[in-house]
């Protein structure tokens, strides 16, 4: 699927670091079991929209049907009155480089646009003042004014985000003229398109902005911004800028707020940098004083046998009664060998089948200093160099 140069979900990334999209190119393209999650869950409401039919009657198993039932609520009115033109899963266009898929865009006889977007993390609050929604809003003006009933004179955007809670409720909304929302739309977006069209770009780091960013371990500019906070009250030497020696020890008030209001981009700096050691470490590469190491675990069942295969054994084979090990549900290796006496006849033989059946999984693989006594893993890849993008 091909992805825009300035995505309008990423737009409060490069609205404000207009060098973001050229230093994240060279990056490939990843996903995850969230990410898959929520492209699953706006498929069923691109299905429910368009059969006109409830998530919860379409495919009542679904594992995200109890949130996108919140999203086709909100819009079940205007599927089924005949003078509102309802869109789902279109592509809108601001400009050539900034386009995106809009989730719905509802098209209303008094004038006015919706601009629905579902997000179905729970992670990071979305507001309905956000840049993406402001781009799909003005952006579907400009696509779908020919068809919209009347002429259109206001922008609403919404936001439908179920899972994350929020004190203004799962959906919210924010309604623009036509004129104020174009007027925005210059001032945020636009601005940022001409400079980085005219390669007039400045990393600019931020929370939000680097937060999901390609590039933040690698990232200068984030390094300094987030170091800077950090040392805001401390001296080249590394101790407290305190101005009494009695102070010594104990951190003023105005101190603790500066290191918090550090604090949150400084964990973006950190998770982007501990993400990408791993990743180098994984692939074979080199990071000083660190290597990786498989991570602690807990022993288990052999994940070949289902459960049943395993009461069966406690229960036939080993004799054990069902309210010691599984009250109500299958307890861990652990308690259950303490349920064996090895000293009783056939216990030690017990205690052989019980252990033939629980295993020890290797740990997630860790990065950890090179003093530590544990093993380094083998690379995932031979003869990989030490590339910061790998």
């Amino acid at each position: 699927m091909a992805h825009a140069k300035l995505s309008p979900s990423a737009a409060d990334r490069w609205a404000v670091c207009t060098a973001s999209p050229e230093a994240e190119a060279p990056y490939p393209d990843t996903t995850s079991e969230y990410a898959q999650e929520g492209t699953e869950a706006h498929d069923l409401l691109e299905r429910a929209v368009k059969a006109k039919t409830a998530p919860k009657e379409l495919e009542p198993e679904h594992h995200a049907v109890d949130a996108v039932q919140v999203a086709y609520e909100y819009l079940e009115g205007y599927l089924n009155d005949p003078t509102v033109v309802v869109l789902s899963e279109t592509r809108v266009d601001l400009t050539e480089d900034c386009w995106g898929t809009a989730d719905v865009t509802v098209l209303l006889p008094t004038g006015e646009l919706i601009a629905f977007d579902y997000k179905h993390g729970r992670g990071v609050v979305i507001e309905a003042d956000c840049r993406q929604l402001l781009i799909y809003g003005v952006a579907a003006w400009k696509s779908f004014e020919w068809m919209a009933p009347a002429s259109i004179k206001k922008i609403t955007t919404v936001v439908c985000q179920p899972r994350a809670p929020h004190a203004d409720g799962s959906t919210r909304a924010l309604t623009r003229t036509l004129n104020d929302a174009i007027d925005e739309v210059e001032e945020r977006v636009y601005g940022p398109i001409n400079k980085i069209a005219s390669n007039q770009t400045e990393f600019v780091p931020s929370e939000k902005g680097c937060k999901f960013c390609k590039h933040a371990g690698n990232c200068p500019a984030l390094a300094e911004k987030a170091l800077e906070g950090v040392r805001a009250h401390f001296t080249p030497t590394g101790r407290l800028d305190v101005e009494q020696k009695e102070n010594i020890g104990a951190l003023t008030a105005e101190q603790k707020a500066a290191v918090m209001e550090a604090r949150p981009l400084f964990k973006t700096f950190l998770a982007a940098i501990e993400e990408d050691v791993e990743k180098t470490l994984a692939a074979g590469g080199v990071i000083p004083g660190f290597k990786m190491v498989a991570g602690r675990s807990n022993r288990c069942f052999d994940k070949e046998l289902d459960e049943e295969q395993v009461i069966a054994v406690l229960r036939d084979e080993l004799k054990l009664k069902q309210a010691d090990y599984a009250p109500p549900k299958l307890l861990g290796p652990a308690p259950i060998e303490k349920l064996i006496d090895v000293n009783k006849r056939n216990g030690k033989k017990k205690m052989e089948r019980l252990q033939e059946i629980i295993i020890k999984p290797e740990g997630k693989p860790t990065v950890v200093p090179e003093s530590d006594k544990r093993p380094a893993i083998k690379p995932q890849f031979e003869q990989v160099q030490n590339d910061p993008l790998l």
